[in-house]
């Protein structure tokens, strides 16, 4: 896939079959797809998820597999209030020149 290709499919608004088709060509037989997304239900997700759908899943290079999700999320919940993990900002940068010549920022967390 080209870079372009790449860019336009992660800036478009969601679609189930593009996002399957990105990871079709990014990780190939890898990303096993379910013939029919089965639905996940969970007492713990009232309030927080309409509907979460397994969509297939992802095989690593070490074996291990990873779940493919399709998730609504309830309009009450605020995403970037909910995030696990505080953005952590950056304590120093530091601009160098690489060995391309080209200019290099490096952040210290």
């Amino acid at each position: 896939m080209d870079p372009m290709t790449l860019q336009a499919t992660l800036q478009a608004p969601y679609s189930r079959d593009a996002w399957l088709a990105l990871l079709r060509d990014l990780f190939g037989p890898s990303a096993e797809r379910i013939a029919r997304p089965a639905p996940i239900t969970d007492p713990a997700f009232a309030g927080v998820f309409t509907r979460v759908l397994h969509l297939g899943d992802l095989t690593t290079a070490d074996g291990k597999r990873a779940a493919l999700l399709d998730i609504t999320v309830a309009p009450s919940v605020s995403l970037p209030r909910h995030r696990p993990f505080p953005p952590s900002k950056p304590k120093a940068t530091e601009l160098s020149t690489g060995s391309t010549g080209s200019p290099r920022l490096k952040l210290r967390l």
